[in-house]
């Protein structure tokens, strides 16, 4: 028992101690019922008794309710009044009695069930125990103590990715994309609401708000979100996807969907082909001809119809529109009135290389060539041998290999096929970006820079084996640095739904990554990415760490082994004993740990037997002579456990020391003194003034006390 709860018990029996007698001589007619040699004044008296001491429940659904029922009897001779229940201080607030089913008091041989509702909130078992006063003259206080083991079944929310990308998207196209919702719990996942975060007017959700409430999924099932993207311009268009569920520990769930960045994610370059004339066959055409040009572009990301076609002479632009339906290009240039917003006066005659470039929203651009010789009445060179329009006197440095003349595309093949004396320039194997890296390692050299003041520093140390993943040489935001610069391998990564150092990772590090699986990244409320029990609306365990991103450390936690605790007082089988009685005292505990050690104590008498467990054998100072000054007084246990965490619990218990109906002397407990106990004065118990002294100091408490 604790100190807090030896009043209410303590005080009739000094009370009794010090005046004299309690009872009704005329009720009191106590005998030896069970010829032990003692007489037990209570007997005749009203006797609470409970149907168990310790209640389990388990197998309760996370968020479910059982009724628990204990069975409370007046198994004594007299009317048995219940005076009041307190829970412990230290119990789960998921436990409450039904104060209707609480009798105020029993007749002899009358039962009461009470009714404890079991609410299943938390993620760890949970104590609770109650304690009912009464008139019980022997036992004023009894005790149950309930366990609710805590179902680990329930619902849990991932949603993926993390960051969804649509690429680049031209205005009046439109693409469909998902993200998923899958339960990876071992309950029914519900979702409560699903929508934007903020303004996302280029974003769509395909499900109603109200078909994406009454969504379910069962363990293992997924759900794919519908969302179509439809751009009104060119500008980077995001929004942040939020879904909440039943899931207890990631009620809310976020995805960031993004389109028309640059560099967007998944994007490739378009492809292009020249249907007519036939490339790379020169054709000759003058005066009252017409340059008659067909190409196909299309896209994996982008309408082909919204691709930016460009032709070149050398680097001279002369055509510039978008393709038409289908992808199909088409040039009808007039030799004679050829004009174009005065870049050219008229088409200049002479062998050109002409070259077309699609090119999409990312930027990304693909290229195709073909040789033209414009003479008026005038005809091919006959001395070029391979028919790419240009021979050796041309500058052809390669005249069997049509591939191979003066303006051709570079191309990664080992070969110097625009004749500039230099090999895959501009290719795969060609830092383009001066980045220090190529697309296609190893490389082969680099640049030039962007801008011509600068010059490249050279290729990084491991070119030969590291790949860069974006090698564009195109300045599109005007900073005099190749775009693709920007990415490369050991660069920083930004949180920018980019990858950055070309890892095949997007935004790790960052606070947009969810690099621990948790299922939130920095900017969704997780304070340390690089664990997965530490997000926002965590679990807050004991283990000095900030788990549920309240901003306090271990504030309200949970252990996860609870530590022990005490159901009220230390049961023996008889309260008043005679000297040289043997009793059973017996703490009951609720613990789930396993490695739990006890440390009797007793002022007065001894134990026999074993003493490292739960139940021990007290026996009384012997009958002799030399005790009888220990009738009317009190021996005192207690007993300490400690789990294998070092948390320690105490267990306390009082006896009271009686004669036999035989025995020498004044009669402690019996007829003659009407169930008074030995006349003796305060001043001559020291033993129960300190226990006074200790109990005023000691404050109850009989509400109850929320557990967090």
């Amino acid at each position: 028992m604790k100190p807090t709860r030896l009043l209410p018990l303590l005080l009739p029996l000094l009370l009794v101690a010090a005046s004299g007698c309690t009872g009704d001589c005329d009720q009191l007619a106590p005998t030896d019922d069970d010829d032990d040699g003692y007489v037990d004044p209570f007997a005749d008296y009203q006797d609470i008794e409970l149907d168990a001491s310790v209640i389990e429940v388990s197998d309760v659904p996370f968020g479910g309710s059982e009724l628990v029922e204990v069975v409370l009897s007046n198994v004594g001779e007299a009317e048995l009044v219940i005076e009041g229940v307190t829970w412990d201080s230290w119990s789960d607030d998921n436990w409450n009695l039904d104060p209707d089913s609480l009798p105020d008091r029993l007749d002899p041989g009358d039962q009461a069930t009470l009714e404890i509702i079991f609410v299943n909130t938390d993620a760890q078992d949970t104590y609770a125990s109650l304690d009912i006063l009464s008139n019980d003259p022997d036992e004023e206080r009894i005790s149950v103590g309930f366990i609710g083991r805590a179902d680990q079944l329930r619902p849990s929310a991932l949603l993926e990715p993390v960051v969804l990308d649509y690429g680049f998207v031209y205005t009046g196209g439109s693409v469909t994309r998902s993200a998923t919702l899958t339960n990876t719990g071992d309950r029914t996942l519900d979702v409560v609401a699903a929508g934007f975060a903020q303004s996302a007017t280029a974003f769509t959700l395909l499900s109603s708000l109200e078909e994406l409430a009454d969504v379910s999924l069962e363990p293992g099932d997924s759900h794919e979100i519908m969302i179509r993207f439809e751009p009104t311009n060119l500008v980077t268009a995001s929004a942040q996807l939020t879904v909440q569920t039943n899931d207890p520990e990631r009620p809310e769930l976020t995805t960031q969907v993004r389109a028309n960045g640059d560099g967007a994610l998944g994007c490739t370059p378009p492809t292009i082909t020249v249907d007519a004339p036939a490339a790379p066959i020169a054709i000759d055409f003058g005066e009252g001809e017409h340059l008659m040009v067909t190409a196909t572009v299309t896209d994996a990301e982008q309408d082909p119809a919204f691709l930016q076609v460009e032709m070149f002479i050398g680097d001279q632009l002369i055509e510039d529109e978008f393709a038409g339906p289908g992808g199909v290009y088409q040039f009808d240039i007039d030799v004679d009135e050829f004009d174009i917003e005065d870049v050219l006066d008229e088409f200049p005659q002479g062998l050109h290389t002409f070259t077309m470039k699609a090119t999409d929203g990312c930027p990304m651009s693909a290229y195709a060539q073909f040789v033209g010789v414009v003479e008026v009445d005038g005809a091919l060179d006959p001395t070029d041998g391979d028919g790419d329009g240009y021979s050796l006197t041309d500058g052809d440095c390669n005249d069997a290999n049509t591939e191979v003349f003066p303006g051709a595309l570079e191309q990664d093949d080992g070969l110097d096929n625009d004749c500039d004396l230099l090999v895959d320039e501009m290719t795969g194997g060609w830092d383009d970006d001066c980045d220090g890296y190529c697309e296609s390692p190893p490389c082969l050299g680099q640049g030039p820079a962007a801008n011509p003041a600068d010059v490249c520093e050279g290729l990084a140390d491991d070119a030969e084996d590291v790949a860069d993943c974006d090698d564009r040489i195109d300045d599109v935001d005007g900073d005099d640095v190749s775009d693709g610069a920007a990415y490369g391998p050991g660069l920083d990564e930004s949180a920018n739904h980019l990858d950055d150092d070309c890892d095949g990772e997007i935004d790790e590090g960052t606070g947009f990554a969810d690099d621990d699986g948790d299922g939130f990244s920095d900017v969704g409320g997780d304070c340390d990415d690089e664990d997965p029990q530490v997000f926002a609306g965590a679990i807050e365990w004991c283990d000095g760490k900030d788990n549920d991103c309240a901003g306090g450390v271990d504030d309200d936690c949970l252990e996860e082994i609870r530590p022990p605790q005490v159901i009220g007082d230390l049961r023996t089988d008889k309260y008043q004993i005679p000297l040289g009685t043997a009793v059973t005292a017996e703490v009951v505990l609720l613990s789930d740990d396993a490695d739990l050690t006890y440390v009797w104590v007793t002022d007065k008498g001894s134990f026999e037997g074993e003493t490292d467990g739960p139940t021990v054998t007290w026996r009384g100072p012997a009958a002799t002579v030399g005790n009888e000054s220990l009738i009317g007084t009190f021996a005192n246990l207690q007993v300490t456990v400690t789990d294998s965490q070092g948390r320690v619990t105490n267990g306390f218990g009082v006896l009271l020391f009686a004669e036999t109906d035989s025995g020498p002397g004044v009669s402690a407990i019996g007829q003659g003194n009407c169930g008074c106990a030995v006349g003796r004065s305060l001043a001559d118990r020291p033993l129960l003034w300190t226990l006074l002294l200790l109990l005023a100091v000691l404050p109850g408490r009989t509400v109850r006390r929320s557990r967090r």
